[in-house]
């Protein structure tokens, strides 16, 4: 017998698409999650107590955005390395200050990052809140920004970003459906 319960995995049939229709971030400690408990999804959001936040859109490229989740099994611990690549357009002062604030928050209280895929699934990762209760932190951060103006006309004009966190799960899915999300816009 084995030391832990497995159970199949079967996919939908049908068309899977990849990539990622739209990306929100947000002061995780502005939201809080509810989850039922076990491994399941997310499925609501609410604005924490006397929180005041919202969530932001970032305009993404289409095409050029990817989440992947990479796990990796220590002598005692299972990491998931959560990243997510996106480029976003016109290297500009607004954009310079948009990434500046990106990486202030990545020094200090972490980001919440919702990834809404071109399935329709949601992807969180970064929470902080659950339940009305805080969870082991999961701090997520930009560790890279790379802006440019390309060299010909017809080349990209501005910046590709990761956010990266790792944490001893994958990232969870939302089930509360696009409009909750946008709720909390």
């Amino acid at each position: 017998m084995l030391c832990t319960v497995l159970q199949g995995y079967t996919p939908a049939c049908g068309n899977l698409s990849g990539g990622i229709s739209r990306i929100f971030v947000g002061d995780p400690k502005d939201f809080d999650f509810t989850h039922n408990g076990t491994d399941e999804d997310y499925t609501a959001i609410a604005l924490a107590p006397t929180s005041t936040g919202t969530l932001f859109p970032v305009d993404i490229v289409e095409d050029e955005s990817e989440f992947k989740e990479t796990t990796t099994l220590g002598s005692t611990s299972i990491k998931f390395e959560n990243t997510l690549t996106a480029q976003i357009r016109h290297l500009s002062q607004a954009g310079n200050e948009f990434l500046l604030a990106l990486m202030s928050a990545s020094l200090c209280c972490g980001l919440l990052v919702v990834i809404e895929t071109n399935n329709g699934e949601i992807f969180v990762m970064g929470e902080s809140l659950v339940n009305s209760a805080s969870i082991p932190r999961f701090k997520v951060k930009l560790t890279a920004a790379e802006a440019t103006t390309g060299k010909l006309f017809e080349d990209f004009n501005g910046a590709n970003i990761t956010l990266q966190g790792n944490y001893s799960r994958g990232a969870r899915t939302f089930s509360g459906g696009i409009a909750a999300i946008e709720a909390m816009l």
